[in-house]
């Protein structure tokens, strides 16, 4: 499939283009240095040495509406409310943007004397470069014991009434059986036209015949969840880029839904099985496994792990989704098209690995063999598997290195069959 579309480069609005310049700002950090300008689909994220400031877009997709002013304050004191449970230290403020004479600028959250009210942001302290859950993976400075502490963070999250995710009769109908059923049944509607480039059809059969029987057999749970109180008011996006771990081993968990109910109010154990699941989809199931035995032993829910493996196939179907969205819809460049038709395919990949009872196939034992002449990009495929999979990468050479007593970084060239390419030495 051909990856042609042009990218459209929109014109930035004015307000924001005024807002690249350090001395719109009042933290006197921001005047020695550049302002940094990050877009999402909702949002423009202005970085200045020590902060961030978070501005809505004015759109409705719907399931969000921040098209008036008002809107976007409302959200704005939402964003800061919501975050301070799991993000106390980051989170400051909501702030004005302000227009005198032509000039805007950020203000506290009365705006200036004599000017206009244009805008709201959320301001947050910048979080440190290689901070992220995300990062630290990445870098390989990530332990097991710090993705058990993950889990257990978010487990008193939980349950911890007072200051975390609270519960009530209306939050919980929110997961009542006939809801989650209307869920998985939009899902599925929705990426019907997906099969056959982004998910195979026998694929999307097996998910979508899983997720109904599992739905019809497990019932009675589904509604015990409900009256038991295990639907909470949860933060509805926690994955590998919105983990932090700070100084002292503190761990703040940020950017949680502030727009949509519906995606916040969830049950817990689907909140950990997004995180479990994005760990699998980075190649970490490892990470994956210590995440839920750090949950799960802090928060004793021993029937809600009946539940994990359902929720992981729902969360990585719903990943799968959102990446299917952006790699047909108009205006992408192309190196991001491209990474989202990769991601799409590996989200409903896990889905499907997920859906066969108890993941057979995906974690069990494998030896995978990558062949070809000098050149053709076995390393490069090799390394991508291994990250898929979050298998051991051996490369013969270098095994082959080490067996004739060679340094496996030396450059040796022998000619085809001898010496350590020899047949008596590759058997």
């Amino acid at each position: 499939m051909k990856l042609t579309q042009t990218p459209v480069k929109p014109e930035l609005p004015k307000k924001i283009e005024a807002l690249l310049t350090p001395n719109a700002y009042p933290d006197r950090t921001a005047t020695t240095g550049k302002i940094e300008l990050i877009q999402t689909h909702i949002s423009y994220v202005l970085l200045t040495d020590n902060f961030a400031y978070k501005i809505k877009k004015p759109v409705n997709l719907g399931f969000l509406d921040f098209t008036t002013l008002e809107n976007r304050r409302h959200f704005c004191l939402e964003e800061i409310r919501l975050n301070r449970r799991l993000a106390p230290t980051l989170y400051i403020d909501v702030v004005t943007v302000t227009e005198k004479n032509g000039v805007y600028r950020i203000d506290d959250a009365q705006g200036a004397a004599g000017s206009t009210v244009v805008d709201y942001a959320v301001k947050m302290k910048r979080i440190p470069r290689g901070a992220t859950l995300e990062e630290r993976i990445e870098e390989g400075s990530v332990t097991e014991e710090n993705i058990r502490s993950i889990g257990e963070r978010i487990a008193r999250f939980h349950y911890n009434i007072g200051a975390g995710a609270s519960t009530d009769e209306r939050i919980s109908d929110f997961c009542a059986p006939e809801k989650i059923k209307e869920n998985t049944d939009e899902n599925f509607a929705q990426t019907k036209s997906f099969t056959g480039d982004l998910i195979p059809e026998e694929t999307f059969a097996l998910l979508k015949k899983y997720t109904d029987n599992f739905l019809t057999r497990h019932e009675e749970l589904f509604e015990a969840r409900v009256t038991e109180g295990f639907i909470r008011d949860c933060h509805g996006d926690i994955d590998a880029e919105h983990v932090v771990l700070m100084d002292n081993n503190r761990i703040e968990i940020f950017d949680c839904i502030e727009f949509s109910e519906r995606f916040r109010f969830s049950d817990t154990v689907a909140e950990i099985a997004f995180l479990s699941m994005d760990l699998d989809f980075r190649g970490r199931p490892l990470f994956a496994e210590a995440l839920e035995e750090g949950y799960f032993s802090a928060a004793g829910d021993l029937e809600g792990r009946q539940l994990l493996n359902f929720y992981k196939t729902y969360r990585a179907y719903i990943r799968g989704k959102v990446e299917g969205f952006k790699f047909y819809a108009k205006g992408v460049a192309e190196d991001e098209r491209a990474a989202a038709l990769f991601n799409a395919c590996h989200h409903f990949y896990l889905a499907g690995m997920y859906a066969l009872e108890k993941n057979a196939g995906y974690r069990a034992p494998r030896l995978i063999i990558v062949r070809g002449l000098s050149g053709t990009g076995k390393s490069v495929i090799a390394k991508k598997t291994g990250r898929l999979l979050g298998a051991a990468v051996i490369s013969s050479d270098k095994v082959r290195k080490e067996l004739a007593g060679i340094d496996p970084s030396e450059h040796r060239y022998e000619e085809f069959g001898k010496g350590i390419y020899s047949p008596d030495f590759t058997d």
